[in-house]
This record gives structure tokens, sequence and C-alpha cells, in this order.
């Protein structure tokens, strides 16, 4: 029992202070350091601890008793480490392009990954919306495939444009710039159009990233990480840029 006490959070001494309290409740403090020989300062430390988690209650009585709680709340422990275990999940899909970028940095040589599928792109964006650099674009004339995950792909170019990272972005000659140029003007890019032929895979160019993407005919991400060759791909983006209109 104790082992998964511990495996829920609680410390040695707590776990063994409610499993005291659950088999012989309404306990003094003073009865729970003499029997578990935790000393009087830390048995008040940890009775504090586990009343504020809810796993044992104080009775009225003149001097204060202690018993546990319902074992039931211990269910309830589980789903709230449950519940931050996933968004820690969705913290570190976010954060590990960063990581990655700092290991492969740190070894001077470049860091080549590969995510597919929505997830991918999603955990390209949400890294983009950290990016602590201008992210340099060329944008593909292809979108993902369904109207759901085009919603999120455009949420996140929102949330991107929140988060003040300037965006600037190359698109082919198509008949229908003009819309293009307001819609995504609208998301905060500065958009600029060269070439008659559509560009059927994108490039984003932010730190020390270069992210290929290709929707179709299914959606891959493969990002690298090098200093020099982002500050390459960036120099050629500038030159294009400059013969844009």
């Amino acid at each position: 029992m104790q082992e998964i006490l511990l495996q829920l959070g609680l410390h040695d001494n707590e776990a063994a202070m409610y499993l005291l309290l659950l088999g012989s409740p309404r306990l003094t403090a003073q009865q729970i350091a003499d029997s578990t020989g935790i000393g009087r300062t830390n048995t008040y430390r940890i009775v504090d601890s586990l009343l504020e988690r809810k796993l044992i209650v104080r009775d009225d009585s003149p001097v204060s008793k202690f018993s546990a709680a319902e074992p039931q709340l211990l269910q309830k422990i589980l789903e709230e480490k449950q519940i931050a275990l996933k968004q820690t999940a969705k913290s570190l899909a976010v954060a590990m392009p960063s990581f990655r970028s700092q290991y492969s940095l740190s070894l001077n040589k470049p860091g080549v990954y590969h995510m597919a599928g929505n997830e991918g792109i999603e955990r390209l964006l949400r890294n983009m919306a950290v990016s602590q650099s201008e992210i340099l674009l060329v944008a593909s004339d292809d979108l993902p495939g369904d109207s759901e995950t085009l919603e999120r792909f455009r949420r996140l170019q929102t949330e991107i444009h929140a988060n003040n990272v300037p965006i600037r972005a190359l698109f082919h000659n198509a008949p229908y710039k003009d819309r293009i140029q307001s819609e995504f003007a609208s998301r905060g890019m500065d958009t600029r159009f060269v070439g008659a032929s559509p560009f059927r895979g994108e490039v984003a160019i932010y730190e020390d990233n270069v992210a290929f993407t290709v929707y179709d005919p299914s959606l891959i991400v493969t990002v690298i990480t090098n200093t020099h060759i982002a500050s390459t791909m960036r120099t050629l983006f500038e030159n294009v840029w400059e013969t844009a209109a």
C-alpha cells in the first residue's frame, strides 16, 4: 500500500502517516509522532501538508485529532496526475525542437528530425510561435487536406501573430494573389510574390532551424537544425525577397 502512495506523489513520511491514520483514526499530533517516530515539528508540517491535500481530516475536539479521509480521494489525485502528465507531454512535444536544437548546436552538427501527420505540423507551428527570431516562409500552394486540420493550422498561425513573432512570406504569382495578400496581412504577415509556378513544398526558416513541409500526398515535416544551414537559407530567402513584387 505504501508503494502505491509513493507512486501517487506522497513522500515516505506522508505515506506512513496516512496509513497510520487509515488504521488508527482520531490521533493527536503527539500520538502520531510517537507512533511513527517522526519528530514533533515535522509531524505538524506533514499534517498540514496532508490536510491541504484533503487526505486527512481534523475533528473539532479541544485537542485536535486527525483521521484519514475517504480513500476515494486517492483516485482524484491519480486523475489530477494523469491530467498533469498529459499537459507535460504536450509541453515537451512543443519544446522538443528547442531541446534538439541546443543539443545539435552544442555538438556543432546538424540535427535532423521528421514529424508526420497533423501532430507534426502542430508541433512545428507551436515551436514557431515562441521563436526568438523572425520567421521567413516560402509558402506552399497546398494546404492541409481536411477542414478541421486547416482550422487548427490557421489558429496556430494567429497564435504566432499574437506572440508578436514577425513573418515574411513568399508566394508564387497566383491569379488570386490579392486575396492571399489580404488574408495573410490580417495574420500579421508581410507577403511578396515571385515566379509563376506554385510551390508544392513549404520552407520555414527561424532561429537555427529550417523546416520543410509537404502536404500532398501525406503531411510530413522535416526540420534541420544548424546555424550555417539556417544562415545560408536565410541569405537565399533575402535575395529572392529583394526581387519579388
